[in-house]
């Protein structure tokens, strides 16, 4: 939690006294008294200010609500939304109790400004350059996209037509690893297994770190946590990354001389231009990467594993899905760029994976940086944290799973409330990718990416659970981490190849 700012009360009775500390002979005792009530009244303060929202689970001791929190926290928040209906409460996480807040405080904390919602936005270069580069070159980097996307899949999949285990979440990762790195950095760095080493590691290393932290008690993070054996592998793979980085930046510094060289179109090379040489480029790329691992290959990884552990048990949904992909495709095989917007039913089993197993439980979270009075007379303290639950997660609505929900609701809607029943969507009920001014903008780069590989294994390969188990019931269960809900790792899922493919997008 941040340092909690001084209350104003507590400011006005420092001043008064030290005043009178001028005239009294025991100044230095009172000055002790002074300094000791100037810390611990904003103290008392806070915790009276969040003692007047009701707690959940509140005859449990406050380690017994952490270890309910960290195997349990989807169900607790099902449970808070019901018990407080339309109420906000106060949940005790892993590292300190936040404020849940219903639904429908979302429209009027958008309006409030930044110094008093604090959204942690360290990384506004990327986004400025996701914005300004990536998502308006979108349509030209799709073919190579595709390009990628086939050959990634013709190393890691099957080739024949004999049913093959396959390890889900390593392929996953290796596919969208391989994809991006073309994006992210290019170039023959985009190609060293080293470079793809370190991506996939630090996604893996990463999970591996913040578990063990979390389960740290929080007054001995400071001095436990570098020394973890996770903490130390992680900071040696982004040490790893960084060299990378190193050395593309040579190379493309020594290359911007030659007046014929041709800049390509990548993410490394659009930080460059934009960066201030000034500065350390090298740690604002290197900065930069991460941010593109854990936004791009791992929240698209996780996307890819629910999807294919869901078809995997849903075998009823591959035809209409197939079906639709190859009457989409070009008389050559390959992807028209249009067809992003096409593939309405596979837009549909997207959405409808993502209601019933989503991996975000927290999508909007903010710090309370000033004081913060809701519309109902709620008050906020400043240095609490606030939460809205994801409506997926406390709504009983979605109970039975539909795959082509969404494509029969946009088929019926009205033309302008087609886009509702879309993916990609972002508003009130639906902030998957986020909301309002912090919506993630990479995600027309992973919607794309998603359905360019999810076409292409639907249309060439069927798809099972070991055992020829089928049902949603059949389906892998996900592993709950507090605030974090991930699809498992290592389960293995049956391909078999049924057509050979090729082509990319035009």
């Amino acid at each position: 939690m941040e340092p909690e700012p001084l209350d104003p009360r507590a400011i006005g009775f420092m001043r008064r006294n030290l005043a009178m500390l001028r005239q009294t002979p025991m100044s230095v005792v009172l000055a002790g008294l002074i300094l000791l009530a100037s810390i611990y009244f904003p103290r008392f303060m806070f915790k009276s200010q969040m003692a007047r929202f009701p707690l959940i689970l509140e005859h449990l001791s406050s380690e017994q609500r952490r270890a309910r929190f960290l195997v349990g926290a989807k169900a607790l928040y099902k449970d808070g939304s019901q018990k407080f209906r339309g109420m906000a409460y106060r949940m005790q996480t892993l590292d300190e109790q936040q404020i849940v807040l219903p639904l429908s405080a979302l429209t009027e904390l958008r309006k409030a400004p930044e110094e008093v919602l604090s959204f942690y936005d360290m990384f506004s270069k990327v986004v400025d350059t996701i914005k300004r580069d990536l998502t308006p070159k979108l349509t030209k980097i799709t073919s190579k996209i595709c390009d990628e996307v086939d050959a990634a899949l013709d190393t890691y999949l099957p080739s024949h037509g004999k049913w093959t285990e396959i390890n889900v979440s390593k392929t996953a990762l290796d596919i969208i690893a391989k994809v991006s790195a073309h994006l992210f950095i290019g170039g023959d760095v985009a190609n060293d297994p080293g470079y793809l080493e370190c991506t996939k590691n630090f996604t893996v290393h990463l999970g591996e770190a913040t578990r063990a932290i979390k389960v740290t008690r929080v007054w001995l993070r400071p001095f436990l946590a570098p020394r973890l054996p996770e903490v130390k592998r992680l900071l040696e793979t982004r040490t790893k990354l960084r060299s990378y980085v190193k050395r593309v930046i040579e190379e493309r510094e020594a290359k911007i001389k030659n007046p014929d060289w041709v800049p390509p179109d990548d993410m490394m090379q659009w930080l460059l231009d934009r960066a201030d040489r000034q500065k350390d480029t090298l740690e604002d790329c290197t900065a930069a990467q991460v941010l593109l691992i854990l936004g791009t290959i791992n929240a698209s990884m996780q996307t890819l594993i629910a999807i294919l552990h869901t078809l995997a048990v849903t075998p009823e949904y591959v035809e209409p899905l197939r079906e639709e992909i190859r009457n989409t495709l070009n008389s050559d095989g390959s992807i028209p760029v249009s067809a992003m917007k096409e593939f309405g039913k596979m837009d549909s089993y997207f959405k409808e994976v993502g209601m019933h197993f989503p991996v975000i439980i927290e999508p909007y979270f903010r710090r309370v940086r000033k004081g913060f009075t809701l519309s109902n007379g709620q008050y906020l303290p400043p240095g609490v944290a606030i939460v809205i639950a994801n409506p997926l997660v406390t709504d009983s609505k979605y109970d039975t799973f539909d795959g082509f929900r969404h494509y029969k609701l946009r088929e019926a809607s009205a033309q302008k409330d087609k886009p509702n029943h879309r993916w990609l969507i972002a508003n009130e009920t639906e902030f998957r990718w986020g909301y309002d001014n912090h919506v993630c903008p990479g995600r027309f780069y992973a919607h794309n990416l998603l359905k360019i590989i999810f076409a292409r294994i639907v249309e060439n390969y069927d798809i099972k659970m070991p055992g020829n188990v089928e049902g949603i019931e059949a389906r892998y269960p996900m592993v709950e981490h507090g605030n974090v809900v991930m699809e498992p790792r290592d389960k293995p899922l049956l391909l078999r190849r049924v057509k050979s493919h090729q082509g990319h997008v035009d």
